[in-house]
């Protein structure tokens, strides 16, 4: 368990690097490939040592379908939010950031909830779909690929990820404040479960 909490921290600290570093460094759409391809890079390497979650949409996911043991449940989330919390820090002193927390996304526009609704119902679910129905070695370039995507896509940029939502809200460059962020991770926690049951239906269909 050490071993597979440390592979979720440091994946998702550098997934919350790529997304802020990559929000400085150039513009919302390069950020958009720097999140996918990091995404992508560190399921491949670390999906052998944890599963490569990174994200506690996922991790409840697989719970529910019984692919994680429910005393997982909770570390795996809490490394996750501290990996991210990490990447923030590293991110925002690498570029010598200065500001106010959360001062970017001060709102939520209209239509934000559910962009979040559908983008993390998409990414848990090519997760989830691959994991039980085809290649895992391929959920790391899908994943990337779909979250690169979203960022394109959709009105919020698809945060898809209560961890990275979470520690967005710690940011002084792409920050949300915490009322928007609590009804983006509610959404996002909402698509995990009804992953879990697409899923379910999708598996009694085929046997």
């Amino acid at each position: 368990m050490p071993a597979r909490l440390l592979a979720e921290a440091i994946g998702t600290g550098f997934l919350l690097v790529a997304v802020v570093g990559g929000n400085i460094a150039g513009t919302p759409i390069t950020a958009g490939f720097a999140v996918g391809f990091t995404l992508a890079a560190f399921i491949i390497a670390i999906g052998p040592i944890s599963g490569a979650h990174f994200n506690p949409a996922v991790t409840v996911m697989l719970w529910l379908r019984g692919r994680l043991e429910r005393a997982a449940v909770l570390p795996y989330i809490a490394a996750q939010v501290i990996g991210g919390i990490v990447g923030v820090v590293v991110a925002e002193t690498m570029f010598d950031v200065s500001g106010e927390v959360g001062d970017v996304l001060a709102s939520a526009p209209t239509g934000f909830g559910l962009a979040e609704l559908v983008a993390t119902f998409g990414l848990v679910f090519i997760i989830g779909a691959l994991v039980e129905h085809g290649d895992v070695r391929l959920v790391g370039p899908a994943a990337g690929a779909f979250i690169a995507a979203m960022a394109f896509s959709t009105s919020s940029g698809g945060f898809a990820n209560p961890a990275v939502t979470f520690a967005r809200m710690l940011t002084r460059t792409v920050g949300i404040e915490p009322a928007t962020g609590a009804v983006f991770i509610g959404l996002q926690v909402v698509a995990a479960v009804m992953v879990a049951g697409t899923l379910a239906v999708l598996s009694d269909n085929d046997s």
